[in-house]
């Protein structure tokens, strides 16, 4: 395991235990880099506009409740429709983007849920982690998930998306591909997607092309139709 020296990395977790366990175990695999610590958007985002942050580890839930009774699906439902005024992970996410800070995010969760995962993926995020999972995977995977998003691929735990062949499909595919597949499967159009990546159209169209190769599809439709096929994203109730 080569060493990751010279970085930094932001923990943003509200949570004391998580938080703490967390910044034990980025030390312990990662002993040269610089570990900063956020307990919420405040002061993860001030972090971030002083700091040359490279891999950024964005908690979702910024709450600092106890997340009993609520499901990852709920919690979903709860960003997509922006209720109540509580700042979330995805908030963090957007400064960065907005911004334009070049600093990977790793979104962490306690919610193995798929519409969580792709939503992340589709706002920015290089990678999901599950947080009941990391004992499961050993005290090595913060240094999997730098050492993977630091070489532009997209990082998930085995059981992120169900499927061992669909994490393996999602990290055969860079950053950019992952976010214009995720697009193409909500049916925007290049210009559209153009727009929200940051690419011009002629990118955005190059890249479409080379997923169709790698899926070996010859529309954009039979590419979601084999997307959805694989799991890599969920057909429309």
């Amino acid at each position: 395991m080569s060493a990751i020296t010279n970085i930094n990395i932001l923990l943003l977790e509200d949570i004391p235990t998580y938080r703490n366990g967390s910044k034990l175990l980025l030390e312990k695999n990662i002993p040269n880099a610089t570990i900063y610590v956020a307990a919420n958007y405040e002061e993860a985002t001030s972090i971030l506009f002083d700091a040359n942050i490279d891999v950024a580890f964005l908690d979702i839930e910024l709450s600092g409740k106890s997340a009993v009774g609520i499901t990852g699906s709920n919690l979903y439902r709860r960003i997509r429709q922006k209720e109540g005024s509580e700042k979330t992970g995805f908030d963090v996410l957007d400064f960065i983007r907005s911004n334009k800070l070049n600093s990977r995010a790793v979104m962490l969760s306690g919610y193995i849920d798929e519409s969580l995962v792709l939503h992340s993926l589709k706002e920015g995020a290089s990678g999901y982690i599950f947080k009941d999972q990391q004992e499961q995977e050993g005290d090595n995977f913060f240094y999997e998930a730098v050492n993977t998003v630091l070489r532009d691929r997209i990082f998930l735990l085995e059981t992120s998306l169900g499927h061992n062949k669909e994490r393996d499909v999602l990290g055969s595919l860079n950053t950019k591909e992952q976010k214009i597949l995720i697009y193409i499967c909500e049916d925007y159009k290049s210009q559209q997607i153009a727009d929200k990546v940051y690419l011009s159209d002629s990118t955005v169209r190059g890249i479409t092309s080379d997923l169709l190769k790698k899926f070996d599809v010859k529309s954009k439709v039979e590419l979601k139709s084999e997307a959805i096929r694989r799991g890599l994203y969920p057909p429309k109730s």
